[in-house]
């Protein structure tokens, strides 16, 4: 797009040239704000889909986490930054799907994180294993929490 957007830009100057010679020249200046209102949605939209890599890339990396070795207020951290940057994102259209869509993701990650702060809690183990036999019970499913186990 934005080879694009430099080939329109090019073409415009010869227009330009020709409105200039002719007495036209302010014919083209809708055009000129045009172009250029093109190339900022360009980049907003860039910013939005490059943030919602980085989220996507940042949440893929935590499924891959083993649950021994993972730092839960460490990641709640970084989920706050991706839903702070993702707001300071300048113009871009709040109500749009892609928009939404990421600031879901991110309001369920942060909905998990404490979740998971408190399966790390240090009271969660206990000799006859009650806590995590209720959480065994609660997503119906058997799990060892050792090395292998992942989130």
């Amino acid at each position: 797009m934005h080879k694009d957007i430099q080939g329109y830009k090019e073409e415009l100057h010869e227009f330009q040239e020709f409105a200039n010679t002719f007495g036209f020249g302010e014919m083209t200046a809708g055009s000129h704000n045009n172009l250029e209102l093109i190339k900022n949605e360009l980049n907003i939209v860039e910013k939005l889909w490059n943030h919602i890599k980085k989220c996507h890339e940042n949440f893929d990396s935590y499924l891959t986490l083993k649950y021994m070795g993972i730092n839960p207020s460490e990641m709640e951290d970084e989920v706050k930054t991706l839903r702070k940057h993702l707001i300071d994102i300048k113009g871009v259209d709040r109500k749009s799907n892609t928009f939404l869509g990421i600031n879901e993701d991110i309001k369920k990650w942060a909905t998990f994180m404490p979740l998971l702060q408190e399966l790390k809690d240090p009271s969660m183990i206990v000799e006859d294993g009650r806590h995590w036999n209720k959480v065994r019970k609660l997503v119906n499913k058997h799990f060892e929490v050792d090395d292998k186990l992942s989130i």
